[in-house]
């Protein structure tokens, strides 16, 4: 039977820390930095917890909940490369890249799987990514507010619920492109995604039936809406509708899927609420041991 549950939780935010004993692996010519925990409680067939960041960001931003997780899992997180301290590869950081030279790297450092993968943000298609290429390598999926991949439609209904004309949303997407086009490899990749809504990712297979969590961030910042037709509150508002919306469907394809808000982070919940994700990934480890 399929089951998913939605909750509202606000959990107590735990300092940040360095993560452990980083170092550096040779994948395809190319130096990677990782880092890597936990491997006491290492079993055949019992997942290894494996990090994926969101745009640029590095290993140390998992701070206190790779440290946690590492008490009752083996852990790993990375730099993406050409981020932090990873050499580039010189090639463009796109999803299906980034999952096989994840899948390398984890080759070379003879981490076994079965895999559950967490991704933050821009990191939650690329586990997605990871999920349709290596099905039988994965174990759960922890989706940590993630980029919402929008259709033409679900975009169009984004951009009225902030008070703009249709007629106006393809100069207003344009900008956008034009604003953050310089942004690096990794925000060029996000953008050019954006402009086809997300086609590639639509046409990939349905993901492995395996335990899912989904972390929202909900609380309000006016910040982000100043200078929007709509007043901050209600653009808020619609976001978090909206989003619902798009995020659920993420647990909802697994027969064991879990939907959560936490009005106690904004969008850095890592860092923000780390207990809550903290929560999300023993509760995928336990239920994908208990599953095989």
């Amino acid at each position: 039977m399929r089951k998913m549950s939605l909750a509202l939780c606000a959990c107590l935010v735990a300092p940040v820390v360095q993560a452990q004993n980083p170092r550096t692996v040779p994948v395809d010519g190319h130096q990677m930095r990782v880092s890597i925990a936990g491997t006491s409680h290492a079993r055949p067939g019992h997942p290894t917890v494996v990090f994926e960041s969101g745009l640029g960001g590095r290993l140390e931003g998992w701070g206190r909940v790779f440290s946690k997780v590492a008490e009752f899992a083996p852990v790993v997180a990375y730099d993406r490369a050409g981020v932090g301290q990873s050499e580039s590869d010189n090639q463009p950081p796109t999803p299906r890249h980034v999952a096989r030279k994840l899948h390398g790297l984890l080759a070379q450092m003879n981490v076994k799987a079965p895999y559950v993968l967490v991704g933050h943000s821009w990191g939650g298609p690329l586990i997605r990514m990871f999920a349709a290429l290596y099905p039988q390598d994965v174990a759960g999926l922890v989706y940590v507010d993630p980029t919402d991949m929008r259709s033409e439609e679900q975009q169009l209904e984004y951009y009225k619920a902030r008070g703009h004309a249709a007629a106006d949303v393809p100069t207003i997407r344009e900008r956008r492109r034009q604003q953050f086009r310089a942004s690096g490899p990794e925000m060029q990749v996000a953008l050019d995604l954006e402009q086809t809504y997300f086609a590639e990712f639509r046409a990939l297979s349905a993901p492995p039936d395996v335990p899912v969590s989904v972390v929202m961030a909900t609380r309000f910042d006016p910040a982000p809406w100043a200078g929007e037709p709509c007043a901050p509150r209600d653009c808020h508002d619609a976001w978090v509708r909206l989003r619902i919306g798009w995020l659920t469907p993420l647990a909802r394809q697994s027969s064991d899927g879990t939907f959560t808000l936490t009005t106690k982070s904004g969008h850095d919940v890592p860092q923000e609420d780390p207990d809550l994700i903290v929560w999300a990934i023993q509760r995928v480890v336990t239920s994908a041991k208990a599953g095989r």
